[in-house]
């Protein structure tokens, strides 16, 4: 699992809102607004936390979610993204990164970033999607009640700390391949061929012409010495 396929899966729910009930809860915008979501429902029939969350704010659950659905188990999400049983809670969800010495203070895409409220007390989470010199650009779930893209100034004293999943390397690019057919081949050496007789043909030529030059030069400083 990629920082990369966390981000795309985040973008794709972008637009996401809160549900008044259980209905509707894999549809954007219908059946709103409210604190039930596709996401902590999905996670309780997984047996994520120490019970069902759904009618709760949703914050962590967006992020849990994330992991679950790219990763398609609770057992292989948690392996990228440690999640304990009141992970529901944006505290015990900083403190399990904590736990596992998986905090840091210089953000990443892929990041998942954490923040306190007016009294200093841990209050919401998101997904770091982008990171600048000077902000950090987040998607979160239960702003405003829903899956909103949000920018920040990295040094907003509403910035608590960040957890980093334990994501795979990207993958590498693959290096271009120029393919040949083997009909095109002998083709191929018929253009080698002449272009390395043009190349002789263009050293000899250039021999010549220092040679010839080696003699004018010697002619005019015979002439000089006279």
């Amino acid at each position: 699992m990629t920082a990369k396929q966390i981000i795309e899966t985040a973008r794709a729910e972008l637009g996401y809102i809160g549900k008044k009930s259980n209905a509707y809860l894999y549809d954007k915008t219908a059946n709103i607004t409210g604190k039930f979501t596709k996401y902590a429902a999905d996670l309780a029939a997984a047996g994520y936390y120490n019970g069902n969350k759904n009618g709760f704010d949703w914050c962590c659950c967006f992020i849990d979610w994330l992991f679950f659905e790219a990763c398609g188990s609770k057992e292989e999400a948690n392996a990228v993204k440690p999640t304990g049983i009141y992970g529901a809670g944006v505290y015990w969800a900083y403190k399990e990164y904590k736990d596992h010495g998986m905090t840091v203070s210089d953000p990443r895409p892929g990041d998942q970033i954490f923040f306190v409220d007016t009294d200093g007390e841990l209050s919401h989470t998101g997904l770091v999607v982008e990171v600048g010199p000077d902000y950090v650009s987040t998607i979160e779930g239960n702003w405003d009640n829903q899956v909103l893209e949000r920018t920040y100034d990295r040094s907003s004293k509403r910035i608590a700390g960040y957890g980093r999943p334990n994501y795979e390397p990207e993958p590498e690019p693959e290096p271009d391949v120029i393919q040949v057919r083997p009909e095109d081949l002998d083709e191929l050496l018929v253009q080698l061929r002449t272009i390395e007789g043009a190349l002789s043909d263009a050293t000899e030529a250039l021999q010549k012409a220092a040679e010839e030059l080696t003699k004018v030069y010697q002619e005019a400083e015979s002439y000089a010495n006279d």
